[in-house]
């Protein structure tokens, strides 16, 4: 229905093209809003700036993914100046100019000084002295759109495919590596269950999207493989520090079986390991329950002069630890859930895919880099992105004198919690929120911010998931698993068996460091403080006697927007 009024003979100067791929490709748009009459665009569209900080959620390759949208082909087949240019904004194709013009890269030999030097990006791309980059600015004059197809279509002979140049190569280049046929053994307690002292043996096959058999992991230098435990499902904290399969511990391959068999370093201890960059004394002693055993396999692509790309499967292997009971793997959230917006979900470079896996590093306490983590190479201090907001600064850390590597000098996020419950409601309500858990960042103060790999800062500023973020259903999604009967298993951690089928509950528990990544302003980090007794590990909170289930305050009522309709909440506050 947006086309009754979103098209060319009624009021709105939008077309429904423009406005869906212009809202979509918000904050790579180059020229926003910009007129184009020579293909039927002749007012500019200021309402268009208001999206400037939209991303589109689907992962890997965002809104070049056409097909996440067009469920039919013409998006490779039908060719038109207003349906490119509406993405591609800085073209305009009456004088052939791109204005601005588009950075295409730098050469691999560094800084470019003259066209020849930009000849590896193709034709027409030329040096733009000044900065040393690449940059396409001009492409041949169009007044109408019968040659896009030349150059455009889908075959061999086309300058510029748009079914190559929209290619998104973690999509449609991989493999499709999966682990299947998961096993696990070496418990010596009842019932195969693990006590202190055991140690966890994996054995599992890895094969491609058309079933084939990958035999090769041992020696394949583009393979690795990746292991680690954490627990109880509950509450996690480590159990068994990532390891690298193909170097610490035992991998085994049964090429006559195909199987794959892993035994880590070391045993199960009686106490958890400290959180990632936490205090090194913040361990507990492991309780019974259900523990995660989570490893995952990844093939690594670099191709000379392109971005590097991954293909990854992992999988969550549920084992019972002290005691012969009930399994319960989490199941807090869905993977399918995330999918919806996110297509297929990919984190750390594209090498983690699965959320529930987050908790077995992202657990109570964890910290993002701490001072003194090193990150990337450098010459001077000017160098370190990190140095302009005081926090980083160019040293010497292999002892020989010269400065060689950014490090951080002070925490440039203090006390930033990197527990995945909190960051992943924090980082999908990040616009919204009121700035009070990073007041005190030494870069961008009140913006929801994490350092990450090589001292990278990585704010979320502008992120708000694109649904109602009170609809907390939306990614605690049900398993909808049959619960009751004798022959039933127990629904897993974060589910409730009700009428027969395993529900989320998850939702419905309040946490305080979790209501404080959406609700982050003072009032609400005091209201939580006063109602937590900091004289136990973990401490005792009391939340759940005003917004626990059926409480005055719960977070079903709370958090309810449709019986009766609340509007929802300005995007932008």
């Amino acid at each position: 229905t947006c086309l009754l009024c979103h098209n060319r003979d009624s009021y709105s100067v939008n077309p429904n093209v423009r406005r869906v791929h212009g809202v979509h490709r918000g904050e790579h748009l180059m020229a926003p809003g910009v007129a184009h009459p020579e293909y039927g665009l002749p007012n500019t569209d200021p309402a268009i700036l208001d999206y400037t900080n939209v991303g589109f959620p689907p992962l890997p390759g965002s809104e070049k993914n056409c097909a996440k949208c067009h469920a039919d082909d013409r998006w490779k087949t039908r060719f038109s100046r207003l349906a490119c240019g509406t993405c591609h904004d800085n073209l305009f194709f009456d004088t052939g100019t791109l204005n601005p013009p588009r950075v295409v890269g730098t050469p691999a030999a560094g800084a470019c000084t003259a066209d020849p030097d930009c000849a590896s990006f193709g034709a027409g791309v030329t040096c733009q002295v000044a900065t040393g980059a690449c940059i396409r600015a001009s492409h041949p004059v169009q007044n109408d759109d019968a040659q896009c197809a030349t150059c455009h279509a889908d075959a061999p002979t086309s300058f510029a495919s748009v079914v190559t140049v929209h290619d998104v190569p973690g999509l449609t280049k991989i493999r499709g590596l999966k682990i299947v046929n998961t096993s696990v053994g070496g418990g010596t307690g009842a019932g195969g269950s693990f006590n202190v002292g055991d140690t966890p043996v994996v054995s599992f096959q890895l094969v491609t999207r058309d079933g084939g058999v990958v035999t090769d992991l041992k020696t394949n230098s583009a393979l690795s493989g990746t292991f680690m435990a954490s627990g109880p499902t509950e509450d996690p904290e480590r159990l068994i520090a990532s390891t690298t399969m193909k170097s610490s511990g035992t991998l085994t391959f049964d090429s006559d079986a195909g199987v794959y068999s892993y035994r880590p370093p070391g045993t199960l201890s009686a106490t958890s390991l400290p959180p990632l960059n936490g205090n090194p004394i913040d361990t507990r002693t492991n309780p019974a329950g259900t523990y995660t055993l989570y490893f995952y396999v990844v093939e690594a692509f670099n191709p000379p002069g392109q971005a590097s790309y991954r293909d990854a499967d992992g999988v969550n292997v549920p084992i019972k630890l002290l005691a012969d009971q009930p399994v319960r793997p989490r199941q807090v959230i869905a993977k399918s859930a995330c999918n919806t917006c996110h297509v297929d979900l990919q984190l750390h470079g594209g090498s983690r895919s699965d959320p529930e896996a987050c908790m077995n590093c992202h657990t109570r306490n964890a910290q993002d880099k701490p001072v003194g983590a090193k990150g990337r190479a450098c010459t001077t201090s000017a160098t370190c992105p990190g140095f302009a907001y005081g926090w980083e600064s160019c040293q010497d850390t292999n002892a020989d004198t010269i400065p060689d590597a950014c490090v951080i000098t002070a925490d440039p996020t203090p006390n930033s919690n990197i527990r995945f419950s909190f960051l992943a409601h924090a980082i999908h309500y990040g616009r919204r929120q009121g700035g009070y858990s990073q007041r005190n960042n030494l870069q961008n103060p009140g913006e929801i911010a994490w350092i990450g790999n090589q001292n990278s800062y990585n704010g979320f500023g502008e992120i708000l998931i694109p649904l109602d973020a009170r609809n907390c259903t939306n990614c605690h999604a049900d398993t909808g698993a049959h619960c009751g009967a004798a022959a039933d298993p127990p629904c897993g951690t974060g589910q409730e068996c009700v009428a027969s089928r395993c529900v989320n509950a998850a939702w419905k528990k309040p946490i305080g460091e979790v209501c404080l990544a959406c609700h982050d302003n003072a009032a609400a980090f005091g209201h939580v403080q006063i109602n937590t007794w900091f004289g136990t590990t973990p401490p005792l909170e009391t939340c759940d006697v005003c917004h626990g289930p059926g409480s005055d305050f719960s977070v079903e009522r709370v958090h309810n927007i449709s019986d009766p309709y609340v509007p929802t909440y300005q995007r932008d506050p």
